[in-house]
């Protein structure tokens, strides 16, 4: 029965060995986006590692785009932030303040909790600096120039997206990942973003002949299979398909 049915089993760990040595590793733009989000040591250990697997790495089309498209709204948000966690500090500070009523703390204790609240609203301001600065000055968009030089894919021509987009209208109705989830919340052609970014991978597959690995940190149902709030992998249906479009196999990570 597993021979009919592999993709509803977990890969051996021979298989896991033989993808992690031998795939292309294609990032999807959350992937990246998301370093925005990490502390600069974390994001730091993250951009290393992407590093070691340099003669690997690959890029999407769709993927950089959506990168690019979407990156000065990730900075916004990431210094949005750090100004609603310093509010929420001098919210507190101020309840503490108040001689009306409760709570009421020793002086000595109000002027420790001053003191360490003025160091870390100092470092949220420092942050949030940093982040409205990286719009014009991005060290993390620096790095990953370096590392994708020449390993983004070749965006498909109007012809291949009109023909991809007709047949993602098709697959959505029927909800065949990836994708349909995003039918509701993205305008027009954008909702297919997910369906085009598969289809680069399933044509660098077969060009390459090699397998892929893909880092996704899009947690949605039309990637991942999900039960009672638990991911438990990728989508069956996804690995079936790569499997018979290319004869090689396809796993799903994310960042994590």
């Amino acid at each position: 029965m597993k021979d009919a049915f592999s993709e509803y089993y977990r890969p051996s760990e021979a298989d896991f060995g033989a993808l992690w040595r031998e795939s292309i590793i294609a990032f999807d733009a959350s992937a990246l986006l998301n370093l925005y989000f990490y502390s600069e040591r974390t994001a730091q250990t993250v951009l290393a590692v992407i590093g070691l697997l340099k003669d690997r790495i690959w890029l999407p089309h769709q993927a950089g785009l959506e990168y690019q498209r979407n990156r000065l709204g990730v900075l916004a948000k990431v210094a949005k932030g750090y100004h609603e966690a310093k509010k929420a500090l001098l919210s507190i500070r101020s309840q503490i303040h108040a001689r009306s009523q409760p709570p009421f703390l020793d002086d000595e204790l109000v002027k420790k909790y001053d003191s360490i609240s003025d160091e870390i609203i100092a470092a949220f301001d420092k942050a949030s600096v940093a982040a409205d600065a990286s719009s014009a000055n991005d060290g993390v968009r620096d790095q990953l120039d370096a590392l994708f030089v020449a390993r983004v894919g070749k965006a498909f021509t109007d012809k291949e997206l009109a023909t991809i987009f007709s047949e993602g209208r098709e697959r959505y109705k029927s909800k065949t990942p990836p994708g349909y989830k995003d039918e509701k919340d993205k305008p027009g052609n954008d909702a297919f973003g997910d369906l085009v970014i598969w289809k680069e991978l399933i044509e660098k597959s077969k060009a390459d002949k090699k397998s892929v690995i893909f880092v996704t940190d899009d947690a949605k149902e039309d990637w991942w299979l999900i039960h009672d709030e638990r991911t438990l992998g990728p989508r069956p249906e996804l690995l079936k398909e790569f499997a018979q479009a290319t004869g090689q196999r396809c796993y799903l990570y994310s960042s994590e």
